[in-house]
């Protein structure tokens, strides 16, 4: 494979997976405010362990997201 191609196919796949992880994470904080609202009414634990769950999973999706922007920003300012 070129250089080119494969600083393309990075540039591509790393904005792919900054995407994706991105909206997993918009989509876990609702479903972690949901659970939130319907835990300040009932007080059930079932209630807080979701969401807490969609939380952490929330912010581990947001944090790959962050670490894919900072690679494709070093990707395309180091770029010939």
């Amino acid at each position: 494979m070129s250089e080119n191609r494969l600083r393309s196919w990075s540039v591509f796949s790393t904005l792919g997976m900054g995407a994706v992880s991105g909206v997993l994470a918009a989509h876990w904080k609702v479903q972690a405010n949901q659970a939130a609202e319907a835990f300040r009414f009932s007080q059930a634990q079932r209630d807080r362990d979701a969401m807490h769950r969609y939380d952490a999973r929330s912010g581990i999706a947001f944090a790959i997201t962050q670490v894919s922007l900072g690679v494709l920003t070093y990707l395309l300012l180091t770029a010939d």
